[in-house]
């Protein structure tokens, strides 16, 4: 399964709008919450998240990010990714807390819904 084009030349333009759920397959919003798949198929997309962050690093779902050469800029890297393609919020804390893909995949469902992207305005002098 890609998430993405992952050629480093190269990225697939990211579809804007709250309606974005090409790597989740969410069926649609609970409560305001995307509708997230199965706790397995969760570890191994972030399993895959894991992976691209740490730049093909291979991951197990029970393997730490740290441990794996993970630091804290690629920790803020790795978090921007689960919001944009969860539409969940994990704070860095929860991260070093439980840096495992099986470990955030458990608290995609407490996780709070992520804000919307900021947009850049024109201004009119």
């Amino acid at each position: 399964m890609c998430i993405r084009d992952r050629s480093p030349a190269v990225r697939a333009p990211r579809p804007a709008g709250p309606a974005h759920n090409r790597v989740t397959g969410a069926t649609g919003t609970a409560g305001g919450r995307p509708v997230l798949p199965g706790a397995e198929a969760r570890t191994n997309l972030l399993r895959e998240l894991f992976a691209d962050v740490l730049e093909g690093v291979p991951v197990a779902s029970d393997d730490n990010f740290f441990a794996l050469g993970g630091h804290s800029l690629l920790a803020t890297r790795l978090l921007n990714r689960i919001r944009e393609d969860f539409g969940v919020e994990i704070s860095l804390t929860s991260l070093f807390d439980h840096p495992t893909p099986a470990g955030i995949a458990a608290l995609l469902d407490t996780g709070r819904a992520a804000r919307p992207a900021l947009r850049a305005r024109r201004t009119t002098t």
